[in-house]
């Protein structure tokens, strides 16, 4: 009676201990199914959100290109969409010709300008100055970087 007893509890324990280490590895596998599924959702959603957040960029500057060019300043002899607002010293750059480019009735931009804004009465800032000279004297460079490419999202949790 006594070994019978005994092993009842062996066998208790035992199925006890493969319990627990069952339950140990549905839930690892779980844990770590779930985790390759929200890493692929974050990437996806991240390329998304900087996408519309790009997007809501350039709307604004044509919304500030557009509030600029209706107010107090000058009308400008270019459509104002096919200016971009930067900043200072350079408050603008125009590509005169891209509405045309892009609607295909040009081939080509008839020029590239900076515009910098000052206030009537006014002199320049001595660094828009020194924009404008090196503008002038073709001191003006193209440059195109090389970015890496984004790694593709791995195939997890398919």
């Amino acid at each position: 009676m006594r070994t019978l007893a005994s092993l009842a509890v062996v066998v208790g324990a035992g199925f006890l201990v493969g319990l627990a280490l069952t339950y140990w590895m549905l839930r690892r596998s779980a844990l770590a199914r779930a985790q390759a599924g929200f890493e692929t959702w974050r990437a996806v959603d991240l390329r998304r959100v900087r996408r519309e957040t790009l997007d809501l960029g350039r709307a604004l500057v044509k919304a500030r290109v557009g509030d600029a060019l209706a107010g107090d300043t000058p009308a400008l002899p270019f459509v104002a969409a096919d200016a971009r607002f930067l900043g200072h010293p350079v408050h603008y750059v125009v590509f005169d010709g891209h509405t045309e480019v892009k609607d295909r009735s040009a081939a080509s931009l008839r020029e590239v300008v900076f515009v910098s804004l000052v206030p009537r009465g006014c002199s320049p800032s001595p660094f828009i100055e020194l924009v404008r000279e090196c503008v002038a004297a073709g001191r003006v460079e193209w440059m195109t970087l090389s970015l890496p490419s984004a790694a593709p999202a791995s195939g997890a949790g398919q």
